[in-house]
């Protein structure tokens, strides 16, 4: 009986605060959890509904809202489909929906969410984000830097939307292009450690070692647990060790046979 007023003291708590803040989204998430777990599954569904609507492109919450129901024991691609009924237009909770179909190795159902999610056409760069995830959870990545590239038009200042478009371009061999996206994500998130490190693959690729080599050393400088600019930095000091021996051979051989 004790823990049964606490949760209604909290629910009533939180339901002040989401009457009065229509930003308050986790708290509907946490409400609507509540809701389900005193048994009144109306309301509980209709909460998280509503926060599905309130931001349709927030992985975040979609994130939240999956841990919510699966905490409570409720077949997790049941629940979440019957939110995305209820609140269509959500490319979070689309993504969501096609990864937990993948995890179950149903490819048909996992489509089926990814053509829906691609249906969406969404205002705000997380949903085009959203819509590219989609597109590399399946291995197209030319068709996952489309949409990271509508990301990027629809909001230039959006630092994921640089990252996942110079991701998109580094994966199709496209190192150039990347660099120049990973410069502005420098810009936008100067202490980013995974910007720097990027910055460095862009460069290795163009075999631009010793400059590739100073991206890597500032990631690692920022944060020294970035195992992935370790490993970056050693390759650039072997690729450029192996460039300076064939730079030397190539002159070696140039003198030794005068034009």
């Amino acid at each position: 009986m004790g823990n049964d007023r606490r949760l209604e003291t909290i629910m009533r708590e939180l339901e002040g605060v989401v009457a009065a803040n229509r930003d308050a989204v986790e708290e509907l998430v946490a409400l609507g959890g509540m809701y389900l777990k005193a048994g009144k599954r109306g309301r509980g569904w209709e909460l998280l509904a509503r926060a599905t609507r309130e931001r349709p492109h927030d992985k975040r919450v979609a994130g939240q809202i999956r841990e919510v129901v699966a905490a409570l024991g409720l077949d997790v691609a049941s629940a979440l489909g019957r939110i995305a009924r209820a609140a269509p237009g959500s490319t979070a909770l689309e993504g969501v929906l096609a990864e937990e179909a993948l995890e179950a190795a149903d490819g048909a159902k996992a489509q089926r969410h990814l053509n829906r999610l691609w249906r969406i056409e969404p205002e705000a760069a997380e949903g085009w984000i959203n819509r590219g995830l989609g597109r590399a959870l399946v291995g197209d990545w030319n068709g996952a830097r489309v949409e990271f590239g509508r990301a990027v038009a629809s909001d230039p200042e959006n630092a994921e939307a640089r990252f996942r478009f110079g991701e998109a371009l580094l994966r199709l061999g496209r190192p150039e292009e990347s660099q120049a996206q990973f410069e502005r994500l420098i810009e936008l998130q100067p202490r980013a450690s995974v910007a720097h490190e990027l910055f460095g693959n862009a460069l290795r690729l163009q075999g631009k070692f010793q400059p590739a080599i100073e991206g890597y050393r500032l990631a690692l400088r920022l944060d020294r647990r970035n195992v992935n600019a370790r490993i970056g930095i050693i390759w650039a000091w072997l690729l450029y060790d192996d460039a300076e021996v064939a730079a030397n051979q190539q002159s070696r051989r140039a003198v030794a046979s005068p034009v």
